[in-house]
């Protein structure tokens, strides 16, 4: 059996897997992973790594192959692609959506992340939201809420793709029950257009402008990285193969903040640390989610947080373990199947945390410390479990961790 790291479905993968027969495929790199499935009809357009359906065309019951996942609804969505395709290939599908926890919480690096006493800065704002890379979704959240002074946000986009000029302009958007009913200016074809739109597609080639929202406006908190007890360590290791000094004085740390993409997901911003609350959007918040960074540094620096992700998001999260924190929140959202009207009622959460007095806030928060200190643990224990106290290279134990996991279904 060989262990194949597939993104994206390519001649090599194929020639590979024809090849051996036997294969795991596993895919934990998770912008690539956003559309395993097959997409058609209405907004939705067929994406060419759709790896289900090139999967299932390409190979018969001959071969062996199992495919492994960080999608929570896996299982489910193969089903559905399954169902348009004729195949005999049983395509055997694991779930397991941890790949990001050992970001975290890897026994060699958890020392990274850790701030030094007593740097805890004051809270000032009542929630923040860090969009990432632009998404609709996204970018419909920071312009709703823009407009409350309580609220801050951060919309950098695509670190390799800031400085890119964005084609169409946003005049009008609406949120129907399924998707995005967008209205723009098309600066190319000097043309009005209205198109259907589907919350996860990105948004890089518009222009928003609600509100107090300017998605033309680059965004990004830069964190004070001397306050780390061990800063940028393990990630300038690994992200420029460059040995230095145990007192990093000669490495500027705000410049690779903004050169080692690592960053973006270990790291977070001062001003994330002086809010009360962090809004956040998954990368999959349709028929598939990761429980990716964005959810995970919450457990981390053990912050509560309000998610926009998929149907049945946090049932997912409660199944394994975690505590929801509803003495702020009203969860009822997670169970509406429609897009439309599950991000509507996320968004009436949302505006009631910004619309409440700080105090008040943080003294419900203040109850919540033996639920942030559980999440932190289960996140903790998750880890632990797979790498044992191991201090070697993550990546190479993960792949050998999940081949024994594979071989325990058979």
């Amino acid at each position: 059996m060989k262990f194949l790291h597939c993104e994206h479905i390519s001649k090599k993968i194929l020639n590979e897997i024809r090849a051996e027969k036997t294969v795991i495929l596993y895919n934990y790199a998770e912008p690539y992973s956003l559309f395993p499935y097959l997409n058609v009809g209405g907004y939705h357009k067929r994406n060419t790594r759709a790896l289900f359906y090139h999967l299932l065309n390409e190979f018969d019951d001959t071969f062996n192959i199992t495919f492994v996942g960080a999608d929570i609804h896996l299982k489910q969505n193969y089903e559905k692609v399954k169902q348009s395709v004729k195949s005999s290939l049983n395509l055997k599908i694991v779930s397991f959506p941890w790949f990001f926890v050992y970001e975290y919480f890897f026994p060699g690096e958890i020392g990274t992340y850790i701030l030094k006493d007593n740097v805890q800065p004051r809270i000032e704002h009542n929630a923040i939201f860090l969009s990432g890379g632009r998404r609709f979704c996204r970018d419909y959240i920071m312009s709703e809420l823009s407009k409350y002074d309580t609220f801050i946000y951060s919309n950098l986009g695509y670190i390799d793709m800031i400085d890119q000029v964005a084609r169409r302009k946003v005049i009008k958007y609406d949120l129907l029950d399924d998707c995005f009913n967008i209205s723009y200016y098309d600066y190319c074809s000097h043309t009005h257009n209205t198109d259907k739109i589907s919350g996860d597609e990105t948004s890089l080639n518009y222009l928003f402008g609600f509100n107090n929202f300017n998605s033309s406006k680059k965004i990004y908190f830069s964190p004070d990285l001397k306050k780390l007890k061990n800063p940028a360590r393990v990630m300038l290791n690994r992200s420029l193969n460059t040995e230095y000094s145990a007192d990093y004085s000669d490495v500027d740390l705000e410049k690779e903040y903004q050169t080692c993409p690592w960053y973006l997901y270990n790291i977070v911003p001062d001003e994330y640390l002086k809010s009360a609350v962090n809004f956040v959007c998954e990368t999959q918040t349709d028929c598939a989610t990761h429980i990716t960074e964005k959810t995970v540094k919450n457990f981390f620096y053990k912050k509560p947080f309000l998610t926009f992700a998929s149907k049945n998001y946090y049932k997912f999260l409660t199944d394994h373990g975690f505590v929801l924190y509803d003495e702020l929140f009203d969860y009822s959202f997670d169970g509406i199947g429609q897009y439309g009207k599950r991000l509507k009622a996320y968004m009436i959460e949302c505006e009631k945390i910004l619309q409440m007095d700080l105090n008040g806030l943080m003294s419900i928060i203040s109850t919540l410390k033996y639920k942030l200190n559980h999440n932190y643990q289960i996140c903790s224990d998750i880890s632990y479990k797979l790498f044992r106290g191991c201090d070697d290279d993550k990546y190479q134990v993960f792949q050998d961790e999940i081949e024994n996991y594979v071989n325990t279904l058979d």
